[in-house]
């Protein structure tokens, strides 16, 4: 019977020697659960960071789509630079013929003023003659006579076209 519980005391220690060896290696089996599940965890946040890349890609995609589609008609982005460029040179042109024009608008609006003031000398002209008329045929009294000093005095004056230069026949 000795024997028989030296046996059963064996296969005790032989059973409790497994079983720790058993639980070690549930151990590291459950270290390398923990593992993986940190792993998965780091595998959907990129997952999930990388989707709202994408999406916000997907966003600009769309954006740029209905830019393209507002294009002109024939329009390519591919010759999009090369057209920006002409229709670049044919402004430069285009405003090189404006300033042209202004120049030529400048040079005629001169000539204009010049007709005005040629215009406006030869109205004052005959407005002056036609004064000239009217005070050949205007009338006036004398109304002193100063013999020592050699002049007259009429009741006519500025208020009629005679000035200091006005000459009177008598």
């Amino acid at each position: 019977a000795q024997s028989e519980v030296a046996k059963v005391a064996s296969d005790v220690s032989a059973v409790i020697a497994q079983v720790t060896t058993v639980q070690g290696e549930l151990d590291i089996e459950g270290e390398k659960v923990k593992s993986q599940k940190l792993k998965l965890a780091q595998v959907e946040n990129d997952l999930k960071r990388d989707q709202d890349q994408l999406d916000v890609s997907n966003k600009k995609l769309a954006e740029l789509r209905v830019r393209l589609g507002k294009l002109p008609q024939g329009m390519k982005p591919e010759t999009m630079v090369e057209e920006i460029n002409t229709m670049k040179k044919n402004t430069a042109e285009l405003q090189a013929q404006v300033e042209l024009k202004k120049k030529e608008v400048e040079a005629e609006e001169g000539k204009m003023g010049d007709a005005r003031k040629a215009y406006e000398d030869v109205v004052k002209k005959i407005e002056d003659r036609k004064k000239s008329f009217d005070r050949n045929s205007l009338e006036a009294r004398i109304v002193a006579v100063n013999n020592a000093w050699g002049f007259v005095v009429i009741d006519a004056g500025q208020n009629r076209g005679i000035s200091e230069a006005t000459k009177l026949l008598v």
